[in-house]
């Protein structure tokens, strides 16, 4: 008599093998979309150095406002004035959550640098790792 199907035993490991495979890609898989938000967090604070740049060329202090980041919900303080853009992060997830991400300028440069205290891991490659 031949056997047709499966038997138990054969289910069971394929169902194990998809458990291990799952529990290793899950956590990658959740730490890469963190990964994302923070650089997309980035970017949104970054569009605002053009307005930060004309602010101060009209001689203004700059503003949240007046830079067009007046409603950034991922940043629980958003705080601009003369020396950059800095943001308390909030929402994206509890390994970045309350860290801070800072675009700063160079008063005599003017050239911008990122500085944030975000676990490497999750840190844009622009940016560097510092205290706040």
């Amino acid at each position: 008599m031949k056997q047709k199907g499966y038997t138990l035993i054969e289910l069971m490991m394929v169902v194990a093998i998809i458990g291990v495979l799952a529990a290793v890609a899950i956590p990658l898989y959740q730490n890469y979309i963190l990964k994302t938000r923070v650089t997309v967090l980035y970017s949104a604070l970054a569009a605002g150095k053009t307005g930060f740049e004309e602010a101060l060329s009209n001689g203004v202090t700059p503003t949240a406002a007046d830079i067009g980041l007046a409603s950034v919900a991922q940043c629980r303080v958003l705080t601009v004035d003369a020396a950059g853009i800095r943001c308390e992060i909030q929402g994206l997830g509890s390994a970045v959550d309350g860290k801070t991400l800072a675009l700063e300028r160079a008063v005599a440069t003017g050239a911008w640098s990122c500085r944030s205290n975000v676990p490497v891991f999750y840190m844009p490659a622009t940016c560097e790792y510092g205290d706040f």
